[in-house]
C-alpha cells in the first residue's frame, strides 16, 4: 500500500510534470532570443544600478510607498492540496495516510514559500539598503518577518478559499492586506518575526485539525489549473491561433457594455466611416485583445519608470511599434471575417483607412507611456515635450504599418 509521502511525491511529480508541459508549449527557442535573454540583460545591469544607487526610483525611494512592493511579496502566495478526485475514498478508509500527506504538503509549501520570499526580498534589497539606507541586519530580519508572513496567509487564504464564499474571501484579502500594510510601515519591529514564526506553527496546527473538504480542495486546483491554461490560451490567439481557442465563456448579454445602442460614432456615411466604426466597436468589445492592448501598455508604463535612462527611450519607440502591430493583426483578424465580403466597396484604398485607424487606436497608449516618459525624465518640463512628440511618433509609425496593408 503507497504511504503518505508516497502519494505526496507522486502527486509533487505531476505537478512538475504540469508546469513543465506548460514551460514546453510556451517557452520555445524564440522566446528566448527575443524575450528572455534580451530581458535577463537588461534586468542584470538595472540589478547593479540600483546597488550603486543610479536609477532615480522617485516614489518607489519612500519609506511608505516600498513597503508596497513587500506587500505584493506576502500577499502571492498560495498552497496545492496534492489530492486528485481518485484519492477521496482511499483518504476517508485511511486517515493516517492523509495525515501524513498533510504534514509533507504543508512543509513543501512553507519551505517553497521560504525560499521564493527571500529571492524576492533579494531582488528588491537594493530599495531598502542603497536607497532607504536600512541596515543589511534590520533588512534581514524584514525579510525573515516578510517570509513567515507570506507562508501563514497563503495557507490561511488556502482555507478561506475552501470554506468560504468568494465576497468572504475578498472581504478578508482587503482587511488583511490594510493591517499588513500599517504593521509594515508603521509598527515593524524586529521583534515581531518571532510573533509571527508562533503565529504560522498555530495556523498550521490549527489547519491540521481541521475537518476536511476533499471536494472544495480538488475544485480549488483544478480552478487554479484552468486559469493558468486559459492565460495561456487567451494570449495564443494574439500570435495566430484561432480566435475561439482564446476566448472565454462569458454570460451572454442582450446588448454589449460598450456601444449598447449601437449608434453611430461619425456623422459621415462613408465606407472610410463605416470600416473605421467598425474597427473601434470590434476592439472595444473585444475582451482579449483589449486586455492585452491594455497589458503592452501597462508594460510600457512600468518599464519606461524602472529602466535606466539610457533604456527608456528606446523601450519606449519598442512599446509604441509593438502597439500599432497588436492593432494591424486585429485588423487583419477583423477583415477576414466573411460577412464583410457580402459587400464589395468600389475604389476603396484600405491603407488610408488603416492610417486613420491606427492613430486613432493607439493615441490613449502612446499618449499615456509618453506622459509617464516625459515627466519621469524632464519632470514637468517633460509633459509638454514628451506628449507632442510621442504625437509625432505615433502618426509615423501608424503609416509605416497602412503602407502594408493591401488595397482593394
Amino acid at each position: 500500500m503507497m504511504t503518505g509521502k508516497e502519494l505526496f511525491v507522486h502527486r509533487l511529480k505531476d505537478q512538475l510534470k504540469f508546469y513543465n508541459q506548460i514551460y514546453r508549449v510556451t517557452v520555445y527557442w524564440a522566446v528566448w532570443v527575443y524575450i528572455i535573454i534580451p530581458f535577463s540583460i537588461i534586468g542584470l545591469g538595472l540589478y547593479i544600478d540600483l546597488w550603486r544607487g543610479y536609477v532615480d526610483l522617485g516614489l518607489l525611494s519612500n519609506e511608505f510607498t516600498a513597503p508596497l512592493l513587500v506587500l505584493i511579496v506576502v500577499m502571492s502566495s498560495y498552497s496545492t492540496s496534492f489530492i486528485r478526485g481518485a484519492d477521496i475514498l482511499f483518504l476517508w478508509q485511511y486517515q493516517s495516510i492523509f495525515k501524513r500527506l498533510n504534514r509533507a504538503r504543508w512543509a513543501y509549501f512553507v519551505s517553497l514559500s521560504l525560499f521564493k520570499t527571500w529571492l524576492l526580498m533579494l531582488i528588491i534589497a537594493p530599495i531598502f539598503i542603497q536607497y532607504l539606507e536600512w541596515s543589511v541586519l534590520n533588512y534581514t530580519y524584514y525579510a525573515l518577518f516578510a517570509s513567515l508572513l507570506n507562508a501563514s496567509i497563503g495557507i490561511i487564504k488556502r482555507e478561506m478559499k475552501v470554506r468560504f464564499s468568494n465576497w468572504t474571501n475578498r472581504f478578508f484579502f482587503l482587511v488583511s492586506s490594510i493591517i499588513i500594510y500599517f504593521i509594515l510601515t508603521v509598527l515593524y519591529q524586529p521583534v515581531l518575526s518571532i510573533f509571527a514564526l508562533i503565529a504560522l506553527i498555530m495556523v498550521i496546527l490549527k489547519v491540521t485539525k481541521q475537518t476536511q473538504k476533499f471536494n472544495q480542495e480538488i475544485a480549488f486546483d483544478l480552478e487554479r489549473k484552468n486559469k493558468i491554461l486559459s492565460l495561456i490560451l487567451m494570449q495564443s490567439s494574439h500570435i495566430g491561433a484561432p480566435e475561439f481557442v482564446g476566448e472565454r465563456l462569458y454570460r451572454k448579454r442582450e446588448n454589449p457594455w460598450i456601444f449598447r445602442k449601437s449608434r453611430k460614432l461619425f456623422k459621415k456615411s462613408t465606407p472610410e466611416a463605416a470600416f473605421e466604426e467598425l474597427y473601434i466597436k470590434a476592439l472595444l468589445r473585444n475582451k482579449n485583445w483589449l486586455s492585452f492592448y491594455v497589458q503592452v501598455t501597462l508594460i510600457g508604463v512600468m518599464g519606461v519608470i524602472f529602466v535606466p535612462v539610457w533604456v527608456k527611450l528606446i523601450l519606449w519607440m519598442l512599446i509604441l511599434f509593438i502597439i500599432g502591430v497588436v492593432l494591424k493583426v486585429f485588423w487583419i483578424q477583423v477583415m477576414s471575417n466573411q460577412f464583410l465580403q457580402i459587400v464589395q466597396w468600389q475604389h476603396l484604398n484600405l491603407s488610408d483607412i488603416t492610417k486613420s485607424i491606427f492613430q486613432k487606436a493607439m493615441l490613449p497608449g502612446a499618449m499615456l507611456i509618453s506622459v509617464t516618459l516625459g515627466y519621469n525624465v524632464l519632470s514637468f518640463l517633460g509633459l509638454l515635450i514628451m506628449p507632442v512628440i510621442g504625437l509625432g511618433l505615433t502618426f509615423v509609425l501608424a503609416n509605416y504599418l497602412s503602407r502594408s496593408v493591401r488595397n482593394e
